[in-house]
């Protein structure tokens, strides 16, 4: 007899533990979206946090696991080399500091999936996201941030 029938026949009906069958098709149906959209000119590019308002409200227990920039138009300062960052809760913590020249903000678009240490849960309803413009102030340009989240039972 091999090892593992040895194991199986050791194991009584009561032991065996049968993992549930995962539908995806549900897990994707409770994939949502919020989307904000930034520009200079609507919401200014003064160095500070400016506070995007949301196209629909992200619901208190969501778990904002990915946001993805699309720059519509691109961001100018005076050259001087301004720096943006986006989020949810702070100012940074979905897209950390970066110049304008660099990554996301010279490339059109970019998703920021988040992993395990930097999901953000939302304890209340929140109705903005954060764009925080460092050292310069902006002069032109604009992006859409879209949030991808599920609902947590457990706010």
């Amino acid at each position: 007899m091999s090892l593992l029938t040895n194991i199986v026949n050791s194991v009584s009906q009561a032991q065996l533990v049968v993992a549930p069958k995962i539908d995806a098709a549900a897990i994707y149906n409770d994939v949502q979206k919020v989307v904000a959209k930034y520009s200079v000119a609507a919401n200014g590019g003064a160095v500070g946090i400016i506070e995007v308002p949301l196209l629909k409200t992200l619901p208190a227990g969501a778990i904002v696991y990915s946001m993805i920039v699309d720059i519509t138009t691109p961001l100018f300062d005076d050259g001087n080399g301004a720096s943006v960052s986006v989020g949810v809760l702070t100012s940074d913590d979905m897209v950390v500091e970066s110049y304008i020249s660099d990554a996301p903000w010279n490339i059109g678009a970019l998703p920021f999936e988040s992993d395990s240490s930097n999901f953000v849960k939302v304890t209340s309803d929140t109705s903005t996201v954060k764009v925080e413009v460092l050292d310069y102030d902006l002069f032109s340009g604009a992006f859409t941030i879209t949030l991808l989240y599920v609902v947590s039972e457990v706010v």
